[in-house]
């Protein structure tokens, strides 16, 4: 199957750029609205930080409010003063998560048809474009898995497929992220989905998808992931179940 060879695109350096953005925008706020001795006391930002967990009390965003907040003291006291009572180093809810009663993930039992499991992965993914030619695509992945999967999971009753509803979105490319599971065992998924040749460059590109290859392997999975590589954007609810789900 084709690997991954997408050209970088600005959408993640323009998020970081918004998000500075909005930082020194509420930064020009609070030094025109506050007196320098105000702003720059920690136990002022105590106050502000008890007042603040109120407010965002009920968002299931929670996490990334008080990265704000965070992002705003550090800016004022240059990453110095690091203590829970002047800032969130610790979540203000950290059992929130486990209260949302959001479901992240969605689940298909694979009952030995690969190609079928593959087709749902990839048909059920919150696409607004077809794919070019479904069938041979989850034809060739079907067949990687059954020759590179364990056969404790392959030859197992319970083995399913579990894939996070969000989409993970870096470069030009879309990753559908999970696992697969089966008789007590379990190998990560990702499945990187790209438009044709030149879409986005050239007005007469290809615009279906392609399942560009089939990751199962955590060495593969974890350069994908792990840093310097460029940001992930995706959406949920509720971010901080996600580390939840992906433990669990």
């Amino acid at each position: 199957m084709r690997r991954l060879g997408a050209k970088r695109s600005r959408h993640p350096r323009s998020g970081i750029n918004l998000y500075k953005e909005k930082i020194d925008t509420t930064l020009g706020r609070l030094k025109r609205t506050f007196d320098p001795e105000v702003v720059s006391h920690c136990e002022c930002w105590r106050e502000a930080r008890n007042h603040y967990a109120e407010l965002i009390s009920h968002r299931l965003d929670f996490e990334l409010a008080e990265t704000f907040f965070n992002s705003l003291f550090c800016a004022i006291f240059h990453h110095r003063h690091i203590r829970n009572d002047w800032m969130f180093v610790y979540s203000s809810r950290e059992d929130a998560a486990h209260r949302s009663g959001i479901e992240l993930c969605r689940r298909r039992k694979v009952n030995g048809d690969w190609q079928a499991a593959l087709k749902w992965a990839l048909i059920d993914a919150p696409f607004d474009n077809r794919f070019a030619d479904i069938g041979q695509d989850t034809s060739l992945g079907a067949t990687f898995l059954q020759q590179h999967l364990p056969a404790t999971i392959l030859n197992a009753d319970d083995t399913e497929i579990e894939l996070l509803k969000s989409v993970f979105y870096r470069n030009k490319g879309a990753y559908l992220v999970g696992r697969i599971t089966g008789g007590g065992e379990q190998v990560p998924l990702v499945l990187p989905v790209l438009h044709g040749e030149g879409y986005g460059d050239q007005a007469d590109a290809d615009p279906c998808l392609h399942l560009d290859t089939v990751l199962i392997e955590t060495d593969e999975v974890s350069i994908i992931f792990s840093l310097p590589a460029p940001i992930f954007r995706w959406r949920s609810r509720c971010p901080g179940s996600l580390s939840i789900t992906c433990s669990s």
